[in-house]
């Protein structure tokens, strides 16, 4: 019986290990080439609220009532400047839809795989 209780734990430990490497590898890239963690707009996500919406925001593709977060961040080397952030929250379990403000209008960041 204490050989099936380590056997567990031990192949249970290695899937936790692997859990970061799946999950934390992935990043959203927008147009200006910025790139933000998907675990960091998980978090973000946290602040995402429906009277933060907008009817200059994007629409989702299901329709529904969403939940918004904007923010900015200085554009590297010219502090002068800033691109503009949309995170919307939408269904049940949550789905993402991330954008940036690039070239007079929101355009979506795309989920990709990190390198």
């Amino acid at each position: 019986m204490k050989f099936l209780s380590t056997a567990t734990a031990a192949a249970l430990a290695s899937l936790l290990l692997l859990v970061p490497t799946v999950y934390g590898n992935r990043q959203y890239k927008c147009p200006s080439g910025d790139t933000f963690e998907e675990a960091m707009i998980m978090d973000l996500a946290n602040k995402a609220r429906e009277e933060n919406n907008r009817d200059s925001h994007p629409g989702i593709p299901t329709h529904e009532l969403c939940k918004s977060y904007f923010f900015t961040r200085k554009i590297p080397g010219d502090d002068s400047k800033q691109y503009a952030y949309l995170l919307q929250v939408y269904g049940q379990p949550p789905t993402y839809q991330f954008s940036q403000q690039f070239n007079y209008g929101w355009q979506q960041c795309s989920l990709e795989n990190g390198s």
